[in-house]
């Protein structure tokens, strides 16, 4: 969520003096979400002349990086050996880079030394600053926030940028304001993600476009099983060991999904349309209920009469439950893959209904001009100024 600049080329100097000769040794401490991983990562690739090693004893005459992260995990005796093994190598172009969260042994008892300038670094990574966190909203599309909502969405973030994308999705309800669906991303954010998948071997990745297609915790054996649909192995071990990939035990059953909102949907966005139907019809195979009908949906290409009917029936349930603004949605899917006009029509015209019922503004807003070249009727000619009553209706929230 945030790119950490200034403490980038905190270690590349770090690195400069290891060049030199002068073993160097950085710890970076941070809270989850904080831009650590990002960090060290990014070090490692602008230090590409540096050989990479997995201790101190394998590193050369050479210039070396040794990166230990994670070091909140290691334990004691594990901690003690890597502090002995690092604290003793001297007069070798050696750069070490320890990350971790707090508390964290190995960190603590590399940090004396490193807070000389001569022998390293010390970075501890914190929160946006509360008016970094307001003005980061406002870059993402929220105008003109005024000193009330910008208490509340300081008090929803609490100036943490892992928490700004869950405070996005509550901002529409408590605030009443237009919120983006996702979150920008850094320029750079495609080509790094792009480096990091292709480090991961086919099934993994395969593990990595369903997840990212389904958009929530899904079973172990799910995946499994879709993936003998696709024809195509699936396999979770190297996601889980990168740190992508994590796992909840619901009702008995292991159920993975991706950790990071930002790589869910770049993984969604990178893939082609072709493929990505392929995974959503594989997917509908494995589901029941409303959610088979949206993957269906998003594996169909051109009309598709039997979906129609399904999607209409789905929205009449929906309607007899009072779920009005679910009726309108659904109503509105069901219009958009039927072949023949009078179907489209009828069902554009009911979703209109249902969407100006539920007061939902932006659906009623959406489906205005294609109602308005409907054929004439009553329904169509009462329906614009439904939407537009429901639009006044909200604007004065």
């Amino acid at each position: 969520m945030a790119h950490r600049t200034p403490e980038l080329a905190t270690v590349l100097a770090a690195a400069q003096r290891a060049r030199s000769g002068i073993t160097s040794v950085v710890t970076i401490e941070g809270e989850p979400g904080i831009g650590s991983s990002w960090l060290v990562r990014q070090a490692a690739l602008e230090l590409g002349d540096f050989e990479i090693v997995d201790r101190v004893a394998a590193a050369s005459s050479r210039p070396s990086l040794l990166v230990i992260d994670d070091a909140h995990e290691l334990l004691a005796d594990e901690a003690e050996a890597l502090y002995r093994e690092v604290s003793t190598a001297r007069g070798r172009p050696l750069l070490v880079i320890v990350a971790g969260r707090s508390p964290s042994p190995l960190i603590e008892a590399l940090k004396p030394a490193s807070a000389r300038t001569d022998r390293g670094a010390v970075i501890e990574l914190r929160g946006l600053s509360v008016s970094q966190t307001i003005e980061m909203a406002a870059e993402h599309g929220i105008a003109a926030l005024d000193a009330t909502r910008a208490d509340l969405l300081t008090q929803l973030t609490d100036g943490n940028p892992l928490h700004l994308e869950a405070a996005f999705r509550v901002l529409g309800q408590r605030l009443h304001v237009s919120v983006p669906s996702e979150l920008p991303v850094p320029a750079n954010f495609a080509r790094e993600l792009s480096d990091q998948l292709t480090t991961i071997d086919r099934p993994g990745n395969t593990l990595l476009e369903l997840l990212s297609v389904v958009d929530a915790p899904i079973a172990r054996t799910s995946l499994f099983e879709i993936g003998e649909r696709l024809g195509e192995p699936v396999s979770a071990d190297e996601p889980v060991s990168r740190g992508i990939v994590g796992a909840s035990d619901e009702l008995g059953q292991r159920e993975l999904f991706i950790h990071s909102a930002r790589v869910r949907s770049g993984i969604r966005r990178s893939m082609n349309p072709s493929r990505a139907r392929q995974l959503h019809g594989a997917i509908a195979q494995s589901m029941v209920g409303p959610q088979r009908l949206e993957h269906r949906l998003a594996a169909t290409e051109a009309s598709d009469d039997e979906l129609g009917a399904e999607l209409e029936a789905e929205a009449n349930a929906c309607a007899g439950h009072g779920r009005y603004s679910d009726a309108a949605r659904f109503f509105s899917k069901a219009s958009g893959v039927s072949s023949e006009r009078a179907n489209r029509e009828r069902r554009l015209l009911r979703a209109a209904a249902f969407a100006f019922y539920s007061d939902d503004a932006e659906l009623a807003s959406s489906l205005s001009p294609n109602v308005s070249r409907c054929s004439p009727s009553l329904l169509r000619d009462l329906t614009p100024a439904a939407s537009a009553i429901c639009s006044v209706t909200f604007s004065k929230l």
